[in-house]
């Protein structure tokens, strides 16, 4: 089995490990619950600032962003969103095996963060709505206006841009392999931890 770090949750997991339970539901965007996070779309979906209005359509449900029911691409379940086409450039390093390109769960997590397909671009859209379809901002856009604590009192969103050049953020679709690295902790210690391992199958070819 290939065990690869799962991109899109690592700074979410990294808020379970730190959280005190007040925390354990607490309002948008500090909790741990998906409508308690930034990855709750409807936040900025319904906003009535006139510089952020229309920027990320209102599909009237959270999950329908990265989900739909009964649909969606196969390769991730109920997964509502389009597989990034890429190239992407790797994380280099001699110690890890990197795959040539990401896949699985960390293709998933890049259809949102490599800032090539907007946030509310979905496969189907709910059946009660219809509205005019996705916006398409991209979270390289957000990141834009969202960065250092400005404006004042919004999210700081630095650092969710990945771009496709994945070398500048922390390495995915890689083997953990402890025996390589005297740096890398064991499987089990990481895992008792908290923090999730996302693992696929691994071809013989």
């Amino acid at each position: 089995m290939r065990k690869c770090l799962c991109l899109g949750l690592s700074w979410l997991l990294a808020v379970v490990l730190l959280a005190s339970p007040a925390l354990l539901h607490a309002q948008w965007p500090d909790g741990v619950r998906i409508e308690d996070t930034p990855h709750n779309l409807m936040v900025p979906a319904v906003v009535t600032d006139p510089e952020m209005a229309g920027l990320v359509e209102d599909y009237g449900s959270v999950c329908v962003y990265c989900h739909a029911p009964h649909a969606g691409d196969t390769d991730r379940p109920l997964w509502n969103r389009f597989t990034p086409s890429g190239p992407f450039r790797m994380f280099e390093a001699e110690i890890m095996i990197i795959d040539p390109q990401p896949t699985g769960n960390s293709l998933a997590c890049l259809s949102c963060h490599d800032g090539t397909i907007g946030l509310d671009e979905v496969r189907d859209f709910p059946s009660k709505y219809s509205g005019p379809g996705a916006a398409s901002t991209s979270i390289e856009e957000c990141e834009d206006c969202h960065r250092g604590g400005d404006p004042p009192g919004g999210i700081d969103w630095e650092g969710v841009y990945l771009d496709t050049d994945l070398r500048k953020h922390h390495p995915i679709s890689f083997v953990y392999d402890p025996s390589r690295d005297p740096d890398f902790r064991s499987t089990a210690e990481i895992e008792a931890a908290g923090l999730v391992f996302c693992t696929t199958a691994r071809s013989s070819a």
